[in-house]
This record gives structure tokens, C-alpha cells and sequence, in this order.
């Protein structure tokens, strides 16, 4: 267990020191390939998939309120509702390379609704925290691991929508690390944003939670996954989670119920009863990753 910790804490000490070194990666795959919009929502397909939305629909779940929204909001794009007040809102997700594009990177996605002046952002800050070296932030620049790609949007009446894409080190080097939180905290016009995302392994597969009805979190990996035949799966394991209690590295949720949900006509993976009982640490909460 201590060498774990050992190898963890310093993967982690090895990420941030690439960011200080500001070095340019070079990206095998092209833009066109990781940066999709299908259904041109500005959220790239490769977001949409590990949101678990309809990268061919603005709208997945038809209740008026368009994918970007509800996803930069932290709600729940695949269940009807109504609209969330309109205010400031920011989002950070992974997501991890595209099939077939060559390329084993990363990417770091930050969304932002300001709802007024652009200049309204006034500070931002970005860190990893690790259940295995509780109290420990590790800071890092997002724009220092390389050029990222940023698109803008002025949807009038609903502010102004940006996405930012940036490269992150590799998937297998995130692996070393899992499992961990990504954390961005943002004050935009006198609002204190934070958000989250949680990754870790599971059955050799780096993955996330995602909001996905009234009352459950499904398990997404963070990039598309190749299928029988070559298509691409997307098989979801529903997982209900109580809080059990809270420790050094955050709090602590018990796994109480898990079932298949089909998602896009695939079912999950028949692992995903097996995970009833499993204990989750997550820093910061749930409330960080939205679906409240």
C-alpha cells in the first residue's frame, strides 16, 4: 500500500513538473478528428460521449434545453426538466483520444456560460487531489501542456458559451495516477464556481461518474470504445451511492445499488452487479460533479 501511495504521489509530482516545463507536445491526430461537433452544440463529440449525450442531437433528451447547457450546468441531459436558473456556469471534463486517430493524449475540457461581460472571469485556478495522499493539491496551468483549442458562441438570451480544449499527458500515464480528481475553481462575475471530474480504473478501462438520471450515476469511459465489428460501444453500468462517511481524502460513498442501462441500444457490461458494496472516495463530493 505504501509504495502505491510512493508511486501515486510521485506521478502525480511528475505531472505538474510537465506543466512547469511549458513543453509543446506534438498531436498525432487532427483536429478534425478529436473535435467532431455532429451536431454543432459546441460540445465536441468526443465530450458528448463521455457525457452520455447525442453527439447527432443538440437537444438528447427534447425538453427545450440545449446539451451545453444542461451539461456546463452539471445537470442531467438525458432526462427531461426544467430550466435551471441562468447564471454564470463552468465545467471541466476528460476525455481521451479518438479511435483510429493515432494519437494516445488526453484532453482537458473547460466550458464556461457568462452570462454579461466577458471580462467578468477574475481568477481561476486548476489542481489534482489523489485519495491516497489526502491534503495534498497539486496546482498546474491548464494552458502549459500545450496549444489548446478554443471555440465561442454568442447564444444571446443564454450568454455566451466558450469551450476549451487542452492536451493533458497520456492516458496510460493518467493511469498511474487513478484514481484522482481533476479540480477547477473559477470566480466569474462574483460567483465562486467549482467543479470536478473523478477518474478511475476499471477492468483496465479509465473512467469517469456521470450524472445520468433522478437518482444514479453511470460509469463512462473517457473515450469511445471500439465494439464487435468495429463499431463503438457504449455499454453503462448505473450505480446508486450513499454517503457512508468522510475520510483524509474526502467523502466516502457506498455503492448500494448497480444495474444495466442500455445507452444508445448496447448494454452494459453483466460486471456491473459485481459492484454492489464497492467504496468510492471522492474529494469534494459529489456535489462536484453535478446531477443534485
Amino acid at each position: 500500500m505504501l509504495r502505491k501511495i510512493a508511486i501515486s504521489v510521485l506521478a502525480a509530482v511528475a505531472l505538474v513538473a510537465a506543466v512547469a516545463r511549458s513543453e509543446k507536445q506534438c498531436l498525432s491526430a487532427t483536429e478534425e478528428t478529436l473535435f467532431n461537433d455532429v451536431d454543432d452544440d459546441l460540445l465536441p463529440d468526443s465530450v458528448e460521449w463521455v457525457s452520455l449525450t447525442n453527439s447527432t442531437n443538440p437537444d438528447t433528451d427534447g425538453d427545450g434545453i440545449s446539451d451545453f447547457v444542461e451539461v456546463v450546468q452539471r445537470g442531467r441531459p438525458r432526462q427531461a426538466g426544467e430550466p435551471m436558473p441562468r447564471d454564470q456556469e463552468m465545467r471541466i471534463m476528460v476525455t481521451g483520444p479518438h479511435p483510429g486517430g493515432g494519437d494516445t493524449q488526453a484532453w482537458l475540457h473547460l466550458m464556461v456560460r457568462l452570462i454579461g461581460p466577458m471580462s467578468g472571469m477574475t481568477s481561476f485556478t486548476a489542481w489534482l487531489e489523489m485519495p491516497s495522499a489526502p491534503g495534498l493539491r497539486f496546482s498546474f496551468d491548464i494552458m502549459s501542456f500545450g496549444p489548446g483549442v478554443m471555440r465561442q458562441r454568442n447564444a444571446g438570451a443564454e450568454g455566451t458559451w466558450l469551450t476549451l480544449s487542452v492536451p493533458l499527458v497520456s492516458t496510460a500515464f493518467l493511469h498511474l495516477l487513478a484514481p484522482f480528481s481533476l479540480h477547477a475553481e473559477s470566480t466569474i462575475a462574483g460567483r465562486t464556481i467549482h467543479s470536478a471530474v473523478h477518474l478511475f480504473d476499471l477492468q483496465g478501462q479509465l473512467s469517469t461518474l456521470v450524472p445520468f438520471n433522478s437518482s444514479s450515476f453511470a460509469v463512462q469511459t473517457i473515450a469511445a470504445t471500439p465494439f464487435t465489428g468495429g463499431a463503438l460501444s457504449n455499454r453503462v453500468c448505473l450505480m446508486d451511492l450513499n454517503e457512508v462517511g468522510s475520510g483524509p481524502g474526502g467523502t466516502i460513498y457506498e455503492v448500494v445499488a448497480a444495474h444495466c442501462e442500455d445507452c444508445n441500444e448496447v448494454e452494459c457490461s453483466p460486471t456491473c452487479p459485481q459492484s454492489v458494496g464497492w467504496l468510492v472516495t471522492i474529494p469534494g463530493g459529489l456535489g462536484t460533479l453535478g446531477g443534485n
